[in-house]
């Protein structure tokens, strides 16, 4: 429900027409917050011409009505000023979130910007007191706010973010996911298959040049995850211990025997070589040797 409302001077005459959702002693508080932090339009300059005199504005329901109440504030507003009531509304009423809405010029921006440079906030250095955050307090119990969830209500959201489809049954649909994806590419924060696509095109059969790769190579060697780096024994008997068993398929083999052609190993790894063939083909557990590198 939307509440229809009136702010009205000391003598009791009606000087602004206005629609709210929350309390009527709430909306006039940000009235009254709106004037502290020096805005300036009709209605705060004449509210702070109220303040100045000692007094303060009242505020009077004129009725509520469902939705956004924005038709109703337009023909509120067109009612009394064609009675000559003289209303310091600045619009005809209607707009806000639910209408048109106001957005100031980059020069608008930067007036604003540097009027209120040096200005402090009204409410700088200012505490509340005890009382007052005990009342703050008791308003938003009720509100969801403050209030700690049971370990079943916990255990719900949990398992509904997992996925869980024994809880709460919380999924994307495949057109959901296609609609996110859509978005995602538009904005930029994924690229399309079309992008990718073409950059494969691009970067086929380029290479780098000696330069490059120069650079490349320094910047490797102390990358534990590119060539350069060398392993402790630790990890290497690891990782020796990880691929025993492993038997490669011929096509693999094969493979590793094209690659392999036109290499040479050193004499020390053809050692090492020799030596493991033997303890396989003798099935002796395996030794530690050292081997000296032959010229």
């Amino acid at each position: 429900m939307t509440k229809i409302y009136s702010l009205q001077d000391e003598n009791g005459n009606i000087r602004y027409i206005g629609k709210t959702s929350l309390s009527l002693s709430k909306r006039l508080t940000h009235h009254l917050w709106d004037v502290r932090r020096g805005i300036k339009n009709h209605r705060c300059n004449w509210i702070r011409s109220i303040l100045s005199c000692g007094k303060l504005p009242s505020i009077l329901l004129i009725g509520e009505v469902a939705g956004n109440g924005c038709a109703e504030e337009i023909a509120w507003i067109k009612y009394f000023r064609d009675e000559g009531v003289d209303l310091v509304n600045g619009t005809e009423g209607g707009e806000g979130s639910t209408g048109r809405i106001y957005i100031p010029s980059k020069e608008t921006l930067l007036k604003l910007s540097k009027s209120l440079k040096g200005r402090k906030a009204w409410n700088k250095g200012i505490c509340c007191s005890a009382e007052t955050r005990r009342k703050i307090s008791e308003a938003n119990k009720g509100n969801g706010r403050g209030i700690p969830l049971s370990i079943e209500h916990r255990k719900k959201i949990s398992d509904a973010n997992k996925g869980n489809k024994s809880a709460l049954g919380f999924h994307h649909t495949e057109e959901t996911k296609l609609k996110m994806s859509k978005i995602a590419i538009a904005q930029g924060r994924r690229p399309s298959a079309e992008a990718i696509l073409a950059n494969i095109k691009a970067n086929t059969g380029s290479h780098h040049s000696k330069e490059t790769l120069c650079k490349m190579s320094e910047s490797h060697k102390n990358n534990p995850r590119c060539r350069g780096w060398k392993l402790s024994e630790e990890t290497c008997r690891k990782l020796s211990e990880s691929r025993k068993g492993i038997k490669h398929s011929i096509e693999h083999c094969r493979k590793i025997s094209y690659a392999n052609k036109g290499k040479h190993r050193s004499e020390e790894t053809k050692a090492r070589m020799r030596v493991g063939w033997q303890l396989r083909k003798n099935n002796l557990p395996e030794i530690n040797c050292d081997f000296e590198k032959q010229d």
